[in-house]
This record gives C-alpha cells, structure tokens and sequence, in this order.
C-alpha cells in the first residue's frame, strides 16, 4: 500500500477491554468494547483512545457484521 510505503504507516497495536454484548430480540446484537489502537506515520508513533460499537445481524448463515462505528475517548 502507498501509504505504508511512503508514509510508513504501519499499527503497532491494537488492545480491545472492557467488551459487552447486548441481544436486541432474537436477531440483532450490539458489541460494544473500549480500543486502545498505537500506529506509526510520518516517522511519529500516536496512541487512539476510542470506543467501538459494532452491529450484528442474524442471517441463515449465521451473524454477519452490518455497521462499525468509532467514538473518541479519552486516554
């Protein structure tokens, strides 16, 4: 990728905590956790505090993923 190779971008880690499911009815969940995600770019090392919400749906094959959201949290 471009930016990997210009811009040297790579993650250097990604920590998930503080994980909850929520069932809403028989077909549709939410997982919520706390990431904390460190990545380098440009020569600089930066630390994300964020919390992502995903929405998860029930299909004959089985939960798929519908939507991602990110929040900024504080560190």
């Amino acid at each position: 990728m471009r930016w990997e190779r210009e811009d040297g971008f790579a993650v250097l880690a990604c920590v998930s905590s503080a994980g909850r499911v929520r069932l809403l009815g028989a077909d549709v969940a939410l997982f919520t956790h706390d990431v904390a995600t460190t990545l380098r770019t440009g020569g600089e090392t930066v630390t994300s505090y964020e919390q992502e919400t995903i929405v998860f749906r029930r299909t004959a094959h089985g939960w798929i993923a519908e939507h991602e959201h990110l929040s900024p949290r504080q560190g």
